[in-house]
């Protein structure tokens, strides 16, 4: 085989050209090989100065999604996420919803004005679902089981739960198990360090049943379902995505080795009122949750990442 010559001025300006590229690209995502994944979890994002209640926080559109391998939200879009079929529109041209790499366990925020099927007619999916690749099972459930909406609702609540408990007792061989909802259904599970979680949520949601009946809350049904899962060699790992309001970001790791994490931003409130509250807001930066996925490794790392960093580099 000939070797073709390469001019040394070409290369000069080729390896340049590269450095510039790389220079640009953010610093959270270099060096990632094909056999190392990003995912970004994203919670609580709606802008507080949005009057029609169609935006989200202006920072979160100044990413850019494609860098990423999936797209995990935690709900509470917008704040009147369901009021106009636009506001899906637009929500769907930055995350691009029907994706089947896109995630959205939805808040209260997402359907409180109605019309559920704006937000299914863009993602294909029930707001409950299952996924699964490279090793990775992602269940999405829907947590507001008390909203209005749903909590006469016994034949829904039903199919969600049976649902998952079939996603979850015929679980793929997978290294790691993310299930993503939107409010804490844990804060009561009896060990201190979660109870102690609910300082961190912007509201608690361990009192719901889901089903219409007592003794179904996320600790009687879903949780030792999820401990013999983590038993068993998966490592399971769940998000919520209700927070940013009183802090910036949870994380906790069982004795037994599960992960849970409390993930959202708040900061496009306007402060200057913030002492009006009864409960002052937490005036710290906001920090978004992104996720490193190493194929070949088997692992699947969370960091927080203040957001105005990620975006300004």
């Amino acid at each position: 085989m000939k070797w073709l010559p390469i001019h040394p001025g070409k290369t000069l300006v080729l390896l340049l050209l590269m450095s510039l590229i790389y220079s640009c690209y953010p610093k959270h995502l270099r060096n990632s090989p094909k056999n190392v994944k990003q995912y970004i979890f994203l919670g609580h994002i709606y802008d507080w100065n949005a009057k029609s209640g169609n935006r989200v926080d202006p920072r979160i559109e100044k990413i850019d999604f494609k860098q990423f391998d999936q797209i995990w939200l935690g709900g509470d879009l917008c704040s009147a996420t369901t009021i106009k079929k636009s506001t899906l529109d637009y929500l769907d041209d930055l995350f691009d919803l029907g994706s089947p790499n896109t995630h959205w366990s939805v808040g209260n925020h997402d359907f409180r004005n109605g019309n559920l099927h704006f937000i299914t007619d863009k993602t294909h999916r029930k707001l409950y679902s299952s996924d699964y690749s490279d090793s990775l099972t992602v269940i999405v459930m829907n947590s507001m089981m008390e909203h209005s909406f749903f909590n006469d609702s016994c034949d829904y609540k039903a199919r969600q739960l049976e649902f998952l408990y079939d996603a979850l007792d015929h679980l793929k061989p997978s290294t790691h198990l993310v299930l993503l909802m939107h409010s804490i259904l844990w804060d009561d599970i009896q060990n201190p360090p979660l109870m102690e979680a609910r300082a961190s949520a912007n509201a608690s949601g361990s009192w719901m049943d889901l089903l219409c009946s007592n003794h179904a809350k996320f600790r009687e049904t879903l949780y030792p379902r999820l401990e013999q899962i983590q038993a068993n060699g998966t490592q399971v790992i769940i998000i919520t995505g209700d927070g940013g309001q009183y802090d910036k970001g949870y994380y906790y790791q069982a004795p037994d080795g599960m992960e849970f994490y409390i993930s959202g931003i708040n900061n496009s409130f306007d402060f200057s009122k913030n002492e009006q509250r009864e409960k002052p807001f937490n005036t710290d930066p906001d920090s978004i949750l992104i996720f490193t996925h190493n194929l070949k490794k088997g692992t699947l790392q969370g960091a927080f990442v203040q957001l105005n960093s990620f975006i300004n580099n």
